[in-house]
């Protein structure tokens, strides 16, 4: 009788055993299997990322900028070899290429109503024209090295614009709007024709960074010398490059 009262004690000792262990097994898979899930999710969301669209800087080639599909996509290219058809609104970067053969800024640039980014390199446009404003949500205006003689006189309304590149273009004057842009912390003008600034650019209170400098010094005008000390003086917390 004892002996069979310590067997069943025994068989119930093994029967629990089995039962923890079955319980810790699957605790581990349930830990493996979310841990499994994280990374699935990570690795996911990181190829998204990668693979955005709206992340990539496009350029818009003077052949093919009319090229569209029936569902109203733009062709544009990721570099020399890649291309890709996506829609307009989904476009943050955009740059020209230098051997657009035009005379006037390409108004093809307007169909991209988000564009953060725009690099206008060409050499033959001389004026930007009045609809650049309809890019609300531009910040970087990159129009170096393009032979662009003069701004629109709506510039100011650019509200979202924080740097502005003229670095060895044509430019010879700024409009009196570009002091309306309030969140400008860039002004590059290195290189340039200007021979007077704006007197209102002390208005520019968050300017971080003002960049003037000419290769040639006796080509810096007398008027805008006394301009850029009386700016030093005036924007306290911005850096001035100059000759």
């Amino acid at each position: 009788m004892r002996l069979k009262i310590e067997n069943r004690f025994k068989f119930q000792i093994r029967i629990v055993k089995i039962f923890l262990i079955l319980i810790l097994i699957g605790c581990q898979n349930s830990k493996n299997k979310t841990h499994s899930e994280k990374n699935n999710h990570s690795e996911k969301s990181s190829h998204s990322k990668k693979n955005n669209p709206s992340e990539k800087y496009f350029y818009l080639a003077k052949d093919e900028y009319a090229i569209k599909n029936s569902e109203g996509n733009v062709l544009l290219h990721l570099s020399e070899e890649d291309s890709i058809f996506i829609k307009p609104e989904k476009v943050c970067s955009l740059h020209l290429y230098p051997n657009w053969e035009k005379k006037e800024f390409p108004k093809e640039v307007f169909e991209f109503p988000n564009l953060k980014f725009l690099w206008v390199a060409m050499r033959d446009f001389k004026a930007l024209p009045n609809e650049i404003v309809q890019l609300k949500q531009l910040e970087h205006l990159d129009l170096q090295h393009s032979g662009i003689k003069r701004l629109s006189d709506n510039f100011g309304e650019l509200k979202n614009l924080k740097e502005l590149t003229l670095l060895f273009s044509n430019i010879e004057t700024l409009p009196q709007s570009i002091c309306e842009l309030s969140n400008l912390k860039t002004l590059h003008l290195g290189a340039t024709k200007i021979k007077k600034l704006p007197s209102c650019l002390n208005e520019l209170k968050n300017l971080e960074e003002f960049i003037l400098f000419n290769p040639d010094e006796s080509e810096v005008s007398g008027e805008l010398r006394l301009q850029i000390k009386s700016l030093q003086k005036q924007l306290k917390n911005c850096s001035f490059g100059l000759n």
